[in-house]
């Protein structure tokens, strides 16, 4: 086993990944990260370094707990009965019970420095392996060169299934 039917098989990280990429600093805020992924409609991000040197992921699950002690932090200031309410959900739906820092702490404090990293010649079955194996929703994609040249998410991998699926036979 090991084989996808059809075009899938000859499929490559290349083929699939996201190359225009935001990327965060080391250096910037877990706010300003939260407003960026707002506004990007994105859900995570690669991390790098002055020298722009790849150095970790932040993701939605690094930011979540963060932002939800800010919320907290301002109900507990009575900021209004609104956040006060909004805290107490999060809290239960999240499980939150331990105070985490301002949410102006920067982004090395919290994003991920274990990466899953693949090459761009790495087929999209191992890009997938390596994903369900390290239970990561984003894979790095690397040059020869270390250099970043990409990222492949779970979305990534599914449209490149639906995108095979509906292409006619030949």
């Amino acid at each position: 086993m090991g084989l996808l039917p059809g075009r899938l098989d000859s499929l490559t990280a290349r083929d699939v990944m996201t190359e225009r990429l935001l990327v965060l600093h080391e250096h910037d805020t877990i706010a300003h990260a939260a407003s960026v992924f707002l506004e990007q409609q994105i859900s995570g991000a690669p991390v790098v370094a002055a020298e722009g040197r790849v150095v970790g992921l932040l993701s939605l699950a690094d930011i979540i707990p963060v932002q939800t002690t800010r919320l907290r932090e301002a109900a507990e200031r009575g900021a209004s009965p609104t956040l006060q309410a909004e805290w107490e959900e999060l809290s239960r739906m999240l499980g939150t019970r331990t105070a985490m820092s301002s949410a102006e702490e920067l982004v090395s404090h919290y994003m991920t420095r274990e990466l899953s990293v693949v090459q761009e010649e790495t087929s999209l079955l191992e890009v997938a392996r390596i994903m369900c194996d390290h239970h990561r929703h984003r894979v790095l994609v690397l040059d020869d060169n270390q250099r970043l040249r990409g990222i492949v998410s779970t979305l990534d991998i599914l449209a490149a299934l639906v995108q095979v699926a509906d292409e006619p036979d030949l």
